[in-house]
């Protein structure tokens, strides 16, 4: 059925339900982009496949920042509650301070 097994990420459904999330997710990134640049601020967007904190990490070394900033919101309660949020993994995993914002939906 073109499904992958578990563990495996090569199925042709997979595949297909992979690339559709992938290009939904650089829609919602490029309305970020332009909302960002409209205010001045210079923004850039990237899509990495790696766990949220590990990218975010990853991403301010690769550009030398000063301060990672991070919104409080955006994971179930459960889902923080048994895995940690990202906010929490940064907090406990980064050389560099990280800021922590609520969001106006949380």
């Amino acid at each position: 059925y073109g499904a992958a097994a578990p563990g495996l990420r090569d199925g042709a459904e997979y595949r297909s339900h992979y690339d559709a999330i992938r290009q939904a997710g650089r829609t919602g990134l490029e309305h970020a982009l332009t909302a960002a640049e409209e205010a001045g601020v210079p923004a850039s967007v990237e899509v990495l496949d790696e766990s949220p904190a590990q990218a975010l990490l990853e991403a301010a070394e690769r550009h030398g920042a000063r301060v990672i900033v991070v919104g409080t919101w955006g994971e179930s309660p459960m889902r923080g509650a048994l895995l940690g949020s990202t906010p929490h993994k940064l907090l406990h995993m980064s050389p560099i301070p990280v800021l922590c914002v609520p969001t106006e939906d949380g």
